[in-house]
């Protein structure tokens, strides 16, 4: 095959990967106008991928086609819309993200400037990217980074402006400041309250995980990157997964499998992210260059209790670090991971979707219940443990009825010996 040939297959493959699997035939149709014969090519390639790396296709084509070659940066200093690209601050889903600095006489303002990554610009990646900024210019929410702006350079350079949020990865951020399991899961349920509000304006992010979640300098929570985020069909219950667009960490089952996603899917990353809020690790050691066991490991394996994780742990000094930065002991955070928290985290990571929680906010809901010590729903409702639950919450009124209930028996008790011995005087004066 010549290499411009080649190059042309290769390009159209590596758009076709950031389709979803039920619109790229459709899309290479279009794509290859009309070229039965290109459009061949590039299906038989995708079909040998597909068989050499199974389902999970998430970032592995890189070492089939070649790393991206590393371009020199050459918008820095650049001026896009009114913002002047100051400094590379990361890397955000389809695009390169720039602290961009609007300077006018007196003022000064810092936004996050997503573009574009160069390097590999693709018609699926645009259309992508696109795909973003609608997706953000429909959501208001206090714990969600706004759009500002965005446009289109006349050399084709597309680009949004975002709120610049100043602050930590959630995980850094709880243990930097040693924030206490009940501070963590209040902090979880801000997260769940903005991932509930995307749902709500029919967005699944599909990438929840710590680098998208930072707490700001006030430790508010703030939503970042709707990079591979999708707009659902408010006609159906779930949406189609574009399998390269996946962080295995993180990810669902049915992510994982290539299979439709819904809501369910943001509920079971959210599952990652509190497991690992709480005991320090996921839930599942994954080899990333490994694609077929990364696969049965989340769509086979089950996850181990958070509170069995801790326990198991045989370096002494590694958990008694973990509680420390929880505001515990080695001792009690087991114990206070058992049981209703370990329920909690299993239920939003079960396999199947229809079995996790419903939504983000019926999981906040469970946490409310526990940190109130209610009956949690993730947990077998038995007399004894409504009981337990009742005792815990009214431990004042418990013991005062049990002094009460002491007290009546001893009076019983008392009064039986009293009847005793008056019976025994009657007997001998009779």
């Amino acid at each position: 095959m010549r290499a411009d040939r080649w190059n042309r297959v290769r390009e159209l493959f590596q758009s076709a990967l950031e389709v979803d699997v039920e619109e790229r035939h459709e899309f290479l149709e279009r794509a290859t106008g009309g070229d039965e014969t290109l459009l061949g090519e590039v299906e038989a390639l995708l079909r040998a991928d597909s068989a050499a790396t199974g389902r999970l296709d998430a970032a592995f084509h890189d070492a089939v086609l070649g790393a991206e070659e590393t371009l020199p940066d050459t918008l820095l200093g650049r001026s896009l819309g009114a913002y002047e690209l100051r400094e590379r601050v990361g890397e955000g889903g389809m695009g390169t993200v720039y602290l961009g600095v609007r300077a006018e006489e007196g003022y000064e303002h810092r936004a996050a400037v997503k573009v574009v990554r160069q390097g590999r610009l693709t018609a699926a990646r645009v259309q992508r990217f696109q795909s973003e900024r609608q997706i953000l210019a429909g959501l208001e929410h206090p714990s969600i980074a706004r759009l500002i702006d965005a446009g289109q350079t006349d050399d084709g350079v597309g680009f949004l402006v975002m709120e610049f949020v100043h602050g930590r990865p959630i995980d850094r951020y709880c243990d930097d400041e040693r924030r206490s399991i009940p501070d963590r899961l209040r902090l979880f349920q801000d997260v769940c309250a903005a991932v509930q509000y995307a749902h709500q304006m029919l967005v699944v992010h599909r990438d929840i995980k710590p680098s998208n979640i930072l707490v700001d300098e006030d430790g508010r929570v703030r939503l970042l990157d709707f990079g591979i985020a999708k707009m659902m069909d408010p006609d159906a219950e779930e949406t189609a997964t574009a399998l390269r667009m996946l962080t295995p960490e993180y990810a669902s089952p049915e992510q994982v499998l290539g299979r439709a996603s819904g809501t369910s899917t943001d509920v079971y990353s959210l599952g990652v992210l509190l497991y690992e809020l709480l005991c320090g690790r996921r839930p599942f050691r994954i080899d990333l260059d490994n694609p077929r066991e990364i696969e049965r490991q989340i769509t086979d394996s089950e996850p181990e209790r958070p509170s069995t994780t801790v326990s198991r742990n045989s370096d002494a000094d590694e958990v008694a670090n973990l509680a420390a930065l929880r505001a515990t002991t080695a001792h009690r955070l087991p114990k206070i991971l058992s049981g209703d928290l370990d329920n909690i985290v299993l239920m939003a990571l079960r396999k199947e979707p229809t079995r996790r929680y419903a939504s983000p906010a019926a999981l906040a809901e469970d946490i409310d219940r526990y940190l109130r010590g209610h009956p949690v729903v993730a947990r077998p409702a038995t007399w004894r443990y409504r009981a337990g639950k009742f005792v815990g919450r009214n431990r004042v009124a418990s013991a005062a009825a049990g002094i009460s209930l002491a007290a009546f028996g001893g009076w019983g008790v008392t009064s039986a010996i009293q009847v005793d011995r008056l019976a025994e005087e009657r007997d001998r004066t009779a």
